[in-house]
């Protein structure tokens, strides 16, 4: 008699375990996992809340998350059973980084977009060259990938991708750019007493998206940041939004809300 009931009592026991480490997995996979790294010491915080210094890992109920590094600020969106990244590395007033955001798109297979800044870097997944960014890239298996942008001028940056089924990863790169480089930017955009300039203003983001047509729907192809100066090539009569010359060969529409014509 006492061996039954001992038995009862081991079966129930492990049967209340597996319930536990299954309920465990089930509730695991409802939360978004977030990941923010930086170069330097610096404050991180999460929806107004500081996490840590540095780095910080977590996780939480998925949904819109503002994210703060030092003066950096940016915003995304988390999913169940995803980690999104935000790199960030700081170097006297410049900043660069990666930030991996994901969107679901029902479909089983993985796509990956690419959005640089500048525009017009070589993309190369897994040592295949796919093109130059932006650009979205299908095709590919869900997992781990070696995701390399390169462009003259600026660092190559090199990092790994995990992929996953019936999402959409978009990997936004803001390049370094090279000593040479930098000091060269610098004396092109020295303005002339002429020439007419759009300043980007102050955002709630601490970046502006610059777009291919002069609307919120059209693509992005770059993003530029507070305080920065591009010059003037026209304004859209409908919208107002200002078209600038956003690097050496190529140009984009910015909102006028967040941007204003300066001499």
């Amino acid at each position: 008699m006492k061996k039954k009931v001992l038995a009862v009592i081991v079966f129930v026991f492990s049967l209340a375990s597996i319930f536990y480490f299954v309920f465990q997995e089930l509730s695991r996979n409802k939360l978004a996992s977030l990941r923010i790294a930086s170069n330097v010491d610096i404050p991180i915080s999460v929806n107004g809340r500081q996490v840590g210094m540095k780095f910080y890992e977590g996780v939480d109920k998925p949904g819109q998350v503002d994210i703060k590094i030092g003066d950096y600020e940016t915003r995304v969106i988390t999913h169940a059973g995803i980690k999104t990244i935000v790199n960030r590395n700081f170097e006297r007033d410049k900043s660069y980084g990666e930030t991996l955001s994901f969107e679901e798109t029902g479909l089983a297979e993985p796509i990956v977009a690419i959005v640089t800044d500048p525009i017009g870097a070589r993309v190369s997944i897994d040592d295949k060259f796919y093109g130059v960014a932006p650009l979205n890239v299908e095709g590919l298996t869900e997992g781990k990938h070696k995701l390399d942008v390169a462009l003259d001028g600026y660092v190559r940056d090199t990092f790994s991708i995990n992929l996953a089924a019936n999402f959409k990863m978009t990997a936004f790169v803001d390049l370094k750019a090279e000593p040479v480089a930098e000091a060269e930017s610098m004396n092109l955009n020295t303005a002339s007493p002429a020439d007419e300039y759009v300043k980007i203003l102050n955002t709630p983001n601490g970046f502006l998206r610059v777009r291919s047509e002069p609307n919120t729907t059209s693509n992005e192809i770059g993003r530029v940041h507070d305080g920065e100066k591009y010059k003037f090539l026209s304004v859209d009569t409908k919208t107002h939004w200002f078209q600038i010359q956003y690097n050496a060969t190529s140009s984009g529409w910015v909102s006028d809300v967040y941007a204003a014509k300066v001499n």
